[in-house]
Order: structure tokens, then C-alpha cells, then sequence
């Protein structure tokens, strides 16, 4: 029973660890992004929206909600970045043009 507590308390620590370096790895990538070079944005962008099509697949065969709740706040997060990706190539792009 007590051993039982202790797994619970672990892995919710771990969790919460996990969504922490999740959000840290989108902030560090939103202060990258108007500083970047364009090539890199590319690149960045087209992993980005493969690896959200794999998030979704994700959350859509997901059971438990706390998982659910991770991947929503994973897609939002990445939507996020690559809009503000989007927005970045478009204009840079008007401005060579």
C-alpha cells in the first residue's frame, strides 16, 4: 500500500518534470525563431508539423486523460510555433521581394 503511494507520488513528479522541459524546449524555440535564419526556419517548420500530425495520432489513441491533457497542451504549444513560424518566412519573404 505505502509502496503503491510512493510509485504514484514518482511518477506524477516525473510527469510534471516532463511537461516542465516540454514547455522549456517551446519557449526556447519561440525566442529562436526572430533571430533564426530562414533556411533553419524551414527545416524547423517542416518537423514541426510532422511531428504534430504524430501528436494528434497521439491524443486521438489516448485513454487516460492526464495524457490527453499533455498532448492538447503539446498540439497548442506547436500551432503556436508554427504560426509564428509562418508569420516569420512570409515576412521575410515580402521584404526580399
Amino acid at each position: 500500500m505505502i509502496f503503491k503511494f510512493f510509485r504514484e507520488l514518482k511518477e506524477k513528479r516525473e510527469k510534471k518534470i516532463r511537461r516542465e522541459r516540454m514547455i522549456s524546449w517551446y519557449e526556447n524555440k519561440f525566442n529562436y525563431v526572430p533571430t533564426a535564419p530562414l533556411s533553419e526556419l524551414c527545416k524547423l517548420l517542416r518537423r514541426q508539423e510532422s511531428e504534430l500530425q504524430g501528436i494528434r495520432i497521439q491524443e486521438f489513441q489516448a485513454q487516460d486523460k492526464e495524457k490527453k491533457e499533455f498532448l492538447r497542451t503539446h498540439i497548442e504549444l506547436s500551432e503556436r510555433l508554427i504560426r509564428q513560424i509562418s508569420e516569420r518566412i512570409r515576412r521575410s519573404c515580402r521584404k526580399v521581394c
